[in-house]
């Protein structure tokens, strides 16, 4: 999944302001693939329904259950690839190292991985809100 995000700075987007301070937040305003899009058919059928339960969540406006579900995802294409012992950080740093996970995605699968967990487990500091926000602290 891509998400492209815009970056805010208290309750207005960065770009509209000059020298402002306050709250740095990241919002998401284009994902990629949309909740309707059909997945190819060359997608193992487990990861391809593991991946259109988190687009239905999203499109539910259900965003925790939605990166736990593209976490799940992760988890999925790291068993499909032969990465079965271990946790998800290392089944992915495996898949990277053996050149199966293309070195561009490797940031991308830790953001969903951490986002995923945030999703997951309850801390009143981080919160996974339908815009996506992720907060810099």
């Amino acid at each position: 999944m891509v998400v492209i995000k815009e970056e805010w700075i208290g309750e207005a987007p960065k770009i509209s302001q000059k020298g402002s301070s306050g709250l740095v937040t990241y919002r998401g305003i284009h994902w990629w693939p949309l909740p309707e899009m059909s997945l190819s058919e060359d997608i193992p059928s487990e990861i391809a329904s593991t991946f259109s339960e988190a687009s239905v969540a999203l499109n539910a406006n259900c965003p925790r259950a939605s990166v736990v579900m593209l976490r799940r995802t992760l988890e999925t294409i790291t068993v499909d690839k032969g990465e079965t012992e271990g946790n998800l950080f290392k089944r992915l740093q495996r898949l990277h190292e053996r050149g199966v996970l293309h070195p561009s995605l490797a940031d991308w699968t830790k953001e969903i991985r951490l986002a995923g967990n945030i999703g997951a487990h309850y801390d009143p500091a981080q919160e996974v809100s339908l815009n996506f926000e992720s907060t810099v602290h």
